[in-house]
């Protein structure tokens, strides 16, 4: 089975791009040029927090999309040049995976 990344990719993009119009219509319409006497009002706000954790999850959806995709295609690059059957290159996958969360996990 092939994993499709169009629905969750599209969806980090959705996240990040409600994120950045949240943003200008705040600054635009909320604070407008009095922005920096209400700075720390706005940073410690629910709603700056709010808005800040749909962009951390929209960038981290894209982030696993595009690792997905990759993956996917190197290995698929690798069985038909190397005439690979398809469990070792399922095996392959998640051991990329494996190494990939290892090395960018928390230390």
């Amino acid at each position: 089975a092939v994993v499709s990344t169009q629905s969750t990719g599209g969806l980090g993009d959705f996240l990040v791009g409600t994120y950045l119009i949240v943003i200008s219509v705040v600054d635009e319409f909320v604070y407008g040029k009095k922005y920096c006497k209400s700075q720390l009002n706005w940073l410690t706000s629910h709603e700056c927090s709010t808005i800040g954790v749909l962009s951390t999850i929209g960038s981290q959806v894209s982030l696993f999309s595009m690792t997905a995709l990759s993956c996917i295609r190197f290995s698929e690059i690798g069985r038909r040049t190397l005439r690979i059957p398809g469990p070792i290159t399922k095996y392959s996958i998640m051991k990329m995976i494996g190494i990939i969360i290892t090395i960018v996990g928390p230390s």
